[in-house]
């Protein structure tokens, strides 16, 4: 098989996964309302952006936290934030999305992801917008 760049894509996610759910492994290193606190606990979105990962696993976490929850949120943040989220509800939806790098899942959310970005960058840079 030609080298196509998924495993590299695949294995750089997952790394990055694995950094985050080492930074919020125990309940005492999560938090809910920002993203980190001076005593070094972060919550999802916090551990994300600690490890440089938000733009390539927000949409698969996103995806697991629908998969898990049942419930659509427009961003990881509403979730952390909920009244019903707990560490181990973050840890369960961490593991989710393992699994579903692991099974190519997010390959296809991370390209729409990426492209749509893309194009947003590109309508503000040079005027244009497209349909």
């Amino acid at each position: 098989m030609p080298f196509d760049g998924s495993d590299f894509v695949q294995n750089y996610t997952l790394n990055k996964l694995d950094q985050v759910i080492s930074l919020l492994a125990t309940e005492d290193q999560w938090c809910k309302g920002v993203e980190k606190t001076p005593d070094g606990r972060h919550c999802i979105i916090g551990a994300m952006r600690a490890v440089n990962a938000q733009l390539v696993l927000e949409p698969v976490v996103l995806q697991s936290i629908r998969a898990v929850t049942g419930r659509r949120y427009g961003r990881i943040e509403r979730f952390n934030d909920a009244a019903a989220t707990d560490h181990s509800l973050v840890l369960t939806v961490l593991r989710q999305t393992r699994c579903s790098i692991l099974a190519g899942e997010h390959q296809a959310s991370f390209a729409t992801a990426t492209m749509g970005r893309w194009r947003r960058a590109m309508a503000g840079m040079w005027g244009w917008l497209s349909p």
